[in-house]
């Protein structure tokens, strides 16, 4: 006889949802929402928010914030980041009600400008400090934009990084070569949104799809949680029997993916296989021993679902994340740095006009000279005779005779010595400049020679100062 156990029980489980919500931030990030609706995230929740009121509501999204009606009265922030950062402080309580209780945020902006780059790094860090996994899908600009553009997207790309978890970079310029030989603007930008898609699209088939391989949040965030990295991605796909090569070469030479440089750098992988049918074992196996082999550093994570709308195509999308950016998000050579500019050439001194004048004559030196003084050797040649005496009492300099010297009427220039040679060179000292006596004549008092002088104190003030005091002018 069997007998029967009665274990206790508890109350049933109840399947809980995985929260998600999507946040457009600014004009590009806002204009991404619709394209992102499409890619496949089951009850996710998709807000537009933006400081331009008119843009804002023009996108026609089901949920709309406008932040900073103080700082920018819903005229957008014009490319200023900072008053992009003063209008998102202003809308943290509303933000804080929509990241309370999320589990995963998605913030998608265009870097660049003021809104997008100026308040998507303050709202990251405070879905972060809600709990929430944060991931940031940002575009970078063409290497041809403006320099201040450039300058914003570098600065917003480093805070955004320290504030999410993760933040995935499209850079514009990288995604050229998939648009054709001349695309248009819209056509651009519009690739740029569907690729954003794919990506977000790979994230949403490892959470929700019909797992192969299941690939849960638990693992998903694991990926990427505290990382504060920088993730490019990539999504190929390929059918026929060798798919799964083809599928290899497609990757290591992706223009997003840097033709696989990359995947050399990244620190962390995550790849997303998804099917039609039944993925082959061997398909799975090709693939991932390729990147293994090849990457040996990237600690690939992998997951595989079913996706009946993909007929026989195998469709993979790869994030790789690495924590520098100077190779991939902006190139040294699109930020211009002024040059130095160069020193003015020096200006030579104007060479006073040699006289046939007589040269002074000094006093005699009286005070004893400091202690060795720097005195020319070949400077006692031409000294004066009262310069003697006192010249003789330095060690080391011999006094010539009074025949020796020679007569002071025209000084001679000294020799200079060298300073690195033995040898002396000559050196032209600059002669004193004289003032000389202008030859001016007596002024006249023209048509007031038959007036009255005007005298004081016995000087005839109609004459000029300088010729009454016989002042020399020169």
């Amino acid at each position: 006889m069997i007998n029967q156990i009665d274990y206790p029980t508890g109350p049933a489980a109840t399947p809980r949802a995985l929260s998600v919500r999507f946040f457009g931030v600014g004009d590009a990030g806002c204009r991404a929402l619709a394209q992102l609706e499409r890619a496949g995230f089951p009850g996710a929740e998709f807000i537009a928010v933006n400081t331009d009121t008119f843009a804002l509501h023009a996108g026609g999204a089901k949920h709309q914030l406008a932040l900073g009606a103080r700082a920018t009265h819903g005229l957008g922030a014009g490319g200023d980041m900072q008053l992009g950062h003063t209008a998102a402080q202003e809308g943290l309580d509303v933000m804080r009600e929509w990241c309370r209780g999320t589990d995963l945020v998605f913030f998608v902006a265009g870097l660049g400008g003021g809104t997008g780059s100026g308040a998507t790094p303050v709202l990251a860090r405070l879905a972060r400090e809600c709990e929430a996994l944060v991931l940031v899908l940002a575009t970078l600009p063409f290497e041809f934009e403006p320099s201040a553009r450039q300058r914003n997207a570098a600065s917003a790309l480093e805070q955004i990084k320290a504030a999410a978890d993760a933040v995935v970079t499209l850079p514009l310029g990288k995604m050229l070569p998939l648009t054709g030989e001349n695309p248009g603007a819209a056509q651009s930008f519009t690739l740029a949104y569907e690729l954003l898609g794919q990506a977000v699209a790979g994230m949403g088939r490892l959470l929700f799809g019909e797992p192969l391989f299941k690939l849960d949040f638990a693992n998903f965030r694991a990926a990427f949680r505290g990382r504060h990295c920088e993730s490019a991605f990539a999504t190929v796909t390929a059918s026929g029997p060798n798919r799964a090569h083809e599928i290899v070469e497609k990757l290591v030479t992706h223009p997003l993916l840097e033709q696989g440089r990359v995947l050399t750098d990244a620190t962390s992988m995550l790849v997303s296989f998804a099917a039609a049918g039944d993925v082959a074992l061997n398909e799975i196996s090709r693939v991932m021993e390729d990147l293994n082999r090849q990457y040996p550093h990237a600690h690939p994570l992998f997951g595989a679902v079913q996706d009946a709308t993909l007929g026989d195509e195998l469709l993979v999308t790869i994030f790789a994340a690495r924590h520098s950016s100077s190779k991939h998000a902006i190139p040294l050579h699109a930020v211009p740095h002024a040059a130095p500019a160069p020193a003015p050439a020096p200006v030579p001194a104007p060479v006073p006009t040699v006289t046939s004048a007589p040269a002074p004559v000094l006093a005699p030196i009286s005070a004893p000279l400091s202690p060795e003084p720097r005195v020319d050797a070949t400077s006692t040649a031409t000294a004066p005779t009262s310069l003697l005496p006192a010249i003789s009492a330095v060690p080391g300099v011999r006094t010539p005779a009074a025949d020796e010297v020679a007569p002071a009427a025209a000084p001679a220039l000294p020799a200079r010595t060298s300073r690195t040679a033995g040898t002396a060179a000559p050196r032209r000292k600059a002669p004193r400049p004289e003032q000389q006596q202008l030859p001016l004549e007596a002024a006249t008092k023209g048509c007031f020679e038959r007036c009255e002088p005007s005298l004081f104190n016995g000087e005839d003030l109609d004459i000029p100062t300088f010729t009454r005091r016989r002042v020399a002018l020169n």
